[in-house]
């Protein structure tokens, strides 16, 4: 199966992503949605394109440098690389900063330990608009 997938261009493929998690948060499905996460390099190609998807589903996005981890989202999939996130209420993005400021928060006095990190999962995952339900 891996072959098959070296046929595509993998920036228009995220392109692809990127739109249709868009609509989602257009359409009211998801109240925050993620770009694939990306090089540094490759956000000159995506930033016009973002821009375009923001106006296009009047959605707002913000260009996250460091990304929390999450049981969604791994260290390994995010180190030294860039998010884009999709929104449309200013809540939802306030909402993530929340939970940012608390793992920095924790960190700090030592008290960051695998059940804040399940909280924090758990927080993101509603944010995503995902159920938590046997998290």
């Amino acid at each position: 199966m891996k072959e098959y997938y070296n046929n595509f261009d993998q920036i228009s493929y995220e392109i692809g992503m990127i739109e249709s998690f868009c609509e989602m948060v257009e359409r009211n499905v998801k109240p925050l949605a993620l770009s694939p996460a990306f090089s540094k390099e490759n956000y000159s190609v995506l930033e016009k394109i973002s821009e375009h998807m923001t106006e296009k589903y009047d959605l707002k996005s913000y260009l996250e440098k460091e990304m929390i981890s999450t049981d969604i989202v791994p260290d390994e999939y995010i180190k030294d690389r860039y998010v884009i996130f999709y929104y449309k209420d200013d809540e939802v993005i306030k909402q993530y900063f929340e939970l940012k400021n608390n793992i920095r928060e924790l960190k700090e006095k030592g008290l960051y330990d695998s059940d804040e990190h399940k909280k924090t999962s758990i927080g993101f995952r509603k944010l995503l608009g995902y159920p938590v339900k046997g998290c």
